[in-house]
């Protein structure tokens, strides 16, 4: 009788702590889906939402658009912490280097260039990368909101930040 007493005692510990750890996992795993599908469709208020920021702070440019809406994503089991849940992903993404190597020397302003990644980054054939990311998120006020953190933001943007920063290190003009 004491074994089978034990052992209920166990079973319901572990499972009122799976219980209550897997909920709050589930709700950061789908605040990530519900972000990068807004990103993804350009709904500026609900990646500010999101983000934790006033709704009308977040605004894609043209470009960025063209970017988002290539962007695809695999979420992987959330990881919870003490105050932050991590949400492993691979956001694959037009390769922005890879575009910029590829368009014509000849380009001669600034109106040319939007034109030419436009076209490129709608291109059936752009380059793609995969970026491996850890998404991070908080519990706030309305729910869970992601950080916004450089190897996030480098996924979303394609590459872009980290080829900005090698180029500034390296001393090269952009």
């Amino acid at each position: 009788m004491v074994k089978r007493g034990l052992f209920l005692l166990l079973f319901l510990a572990a499972f009122g702590a799976g219980c209550s750890g897997g909920m709050p996992a589930s709700e950061a795993e789908a605040a990530c889906q519900e972000f990068l599908e807004a990103y993804a469709q350009g709904d500026n208020p609900t990646v500010a939402r999101l983000l934790g920021l006033p709704e009308d702070s977040a605004q894609l440019g043209e470009l960025q658009t063209a970017l988002a809406r290539r962007a695809e994503w695999e979420l992987e089991e959330p990881e919870t912490g003490e105050e932050m849940i991590w949400v492993p992903a691979v956001i694959t993404n037009v390769d922005v280097e890879a575009v910029l190597e590829s368009l014509p020397a000849e380009i001669a302003s600034q109106a040319e260039a939007r034109e030419a990644l436009l076209a490129a980054f709608q291109a059936e054939d752009v380059p793609m990368r995969e970026f491996p990311v850890e998404l991070e998120l908080q519990e706030g006020a309305e729910g869970w909101q992601l950080v916004m953190t450089p190897e996030l933001s480098d996924a979303l943007l394609g590459g872009y930040p980290s080829l900005m920063n090698r180029l500034l290190e390296g001393g090269e003009t952009p």
